[in-house]
């Protein structure tokens, strides 16, 4: 599944609305798997949690879970990497959705995973809606930006910027969005850093 607009070209996999790959006028900015796994290479989505559980197991109103142990005796990068997502696109955008229910998870939730460009930028949204009542929410990204030699992080006009939004609103949705902008006259040999926080919540 392929986007293609205005010098961009992105590779998705419906399987976890995953990002396999994504370039700018020839130039990589996300690069592509070498064994396919989706934590390295590409941009997966991670959720209903990102970073490691201990032990693979956690408490939500007064009752035990256990969770897939994929990391020694953890459990590590969220429940959606094989998960299927429908999608829908125009020229400038495709959208990912699905109905996400586990018995790892107490609750339903809807997903919703857009990935658009809007002139020079790549816009990735994430949309969240429960779909029982209050159940615990991280969503988590990770996106594998090539990047040659040694690197340090700069913020000014010369190079790629990483920005990082997350807004909550009580009782109706969780929105998190994460833009990469891309400068066209800064786009050889510049480096593109994600943000390494996580954001998480309880959504009622």
């Amino acid at each position: 599944m392929k986007l293609e607009y205005n010098g961009f070209h992105a590779n998705f996999n419906p399987v976890g609305a995953y990002l396999e790959d994504l370039q700018k006028d020839g130039t990589p900015i996300i690069r592509k798997s070498n064994d396919k796994n989706s934590t390295h290479g590409g941009a997966a989505v991670l959720f209903p949690f990102g970073n490691r559980i201990q032990n693979a197991e956690y408490s939500f109103n007064n009752k035990q879970y256990s969770l897939p142990e994929n990391d020694g005796k953890n459990s590590i990068h969220g429940l959606v990497r094989e998960l299927p997502f429908d999608s829908n696109s125009g020229d400038n955008y495709i959208e990912f959705s699905s109905h996400f229910k586990s018995v790892f998870y107490p609750g339903e939730a809807h997903i919703k995973v857009k990935y658009e460009i809007t002139g020079n930028m790549f816009v990735t949204s994430f949309y969240v809606k429960s779909l029982t009542s209050r159940i615990p929410v991280e969503i988590g990204f990770h996106p594998y930006f090539n990047v040659h030699g040694s690197y340090s992080i700069s913020y000014n006009s010369r190079i790629v910027l990483s920005h990082y939004y997350f807004l909550y609103i009580l009782y109706e949705f969780i929105f998190f969005h994460f833009t990469t902008i891309l400068f066209l006259y800064a786009i050889a040999g510049v480096t593109i850093l994600s943000p390494s926080d996580s954001e998480s919540c309880i959504l009622s």
